[in-house]
């Protein structure tokens, strides 16, 4: 039986919107951050728009590849809670 205020899998409720709120906000942060830090090296060198578009997709490349990260730690985590509980029938 699961306790009062767990969500799917067992896992407290607060915990899964934690994760979901953080890979939310990862998304935009990446791209705004590597889009602004090639925007202004574009202002510095005059190059524009190039270092913008290459932060742009560097960004979403980081954000892509903490998406992936979380997703493998949380199946890792599933594995291990599903490993430790006998089977239901």
């Amino acid at each position: 039986m699961k306790a009062a205020g767990s969500g799917d899998g067992g896992r407290p409720l607060a915990r899964q919107l934690a994760t979901v709120g953080h890979l939310g906000m990862i998304f935009p942060v990446s791209i705004a951050v590597g889009t602004f830090a090639g925007y202004l090296l574009d202002r510095r060198l005059g190059s524009s728009p190039w270092l913008a578009a290459a932060g742009f997709l560097l960004g979403v490349a980081a954000a892509v590849r903490e998406v992936l990260r979380a997703a493998a730690r949380m199946a890792e985590q599933e594995r291990e809670r599903a490993a430790g509980e006998p089977e239901e029938r």
